[in-house]
């Protein structure tokens, strides 16, 4: 009877040093979700936008350089192949019920938080320059398919104004495996012909085009 109870106790103790235990761990794994220190805009409003999505503690369902949740969309990615509009970011900041009815909405940004926290997620949005290096990438890989202007072939869709229609992130999956996205699609995946900072620079270069 008396080892029972020792043996009790000694289970009691054990559970409450592995709550206490994985409690410090989730604290410490909070603290260290933050911001990527990079901006690329430096304006006030930016600034401030950027303060108060840290405040907000956005980061907790959305990711930005990598960084974040996942339970929400990434940021700096043009919010997948829909760009949304400064009125609808307005109305989703007022009301955030309206447009995802999972995210939290205890605090009610004001009038000049709301243009402070779309101009930071809009800044997040633009594309890096595409180097010197993207249209040549073109004419020697896709050329043979595909036409910009009056320059390459007309066997597949003419991608001079394919930046209207798709974003970067888009383009990028595309090139990289087309039977991802499309399993009919006849195109070659360029994943072992290419590498990454080859297809983010192409990727780059055609989602300019158009605008």
């Amino acid at each position: 009877m008396k080892y029972s109870r020792r043996r009790g106790k000694s289970m009691f103790f054990i559970l409450i040093f592995v709550v206490v235990g994985v409690g410090i761990l989730l604290k410490r794994s909070h603290r260290r979700i933050e911001l990527p220190s990079f901006i690329q805009d430096d304006k006030p409003v930016v600034v401030a936008g950027r303060k108060l999505f840290l405040k907000l503690r956005c980061l907790y369902c959305h990711r930005v350089g990598g960084m974040g949740g996942n339970s929400g969309p990434a940021l700096d990615q043009g919010l997948g192949s829909l760009r949304k509009t400064g009125n609808w970011l307005r109305e989703h900041y007022r009301d955030n019920q309206i447009a995802v009815a999972e995210m939290p909405g205890a605090h009610k940004p004001n009038d000049r938080e709301v243009s402070e926290l779309i101009a930071y997620q809009k800044s997040l949005q633009r594309e890096l320059p595409y180097t010197d290096d993207a249209p040549k990438l073109f004419a020697k890989h896709c050329a043979m398919c595909h036409r910009i202007g009056d320059k390459g072939s007309i066997a597949g869709p003419n991608l001079s104004r394919i930046g209207t229609l798709r974003d970067k992130r888009y383009i990028s999956r595309y090139i990289t495996d087309p039977g991802l996205i499309n399993p009919t699609s006849s195109m070659p995946g360029y994943r072992m012909k290419l590498a990454d900072i080859q297809i983010e620079d192409l990727a780059r270069y055609l989602a300019s085009l158009g605008r």
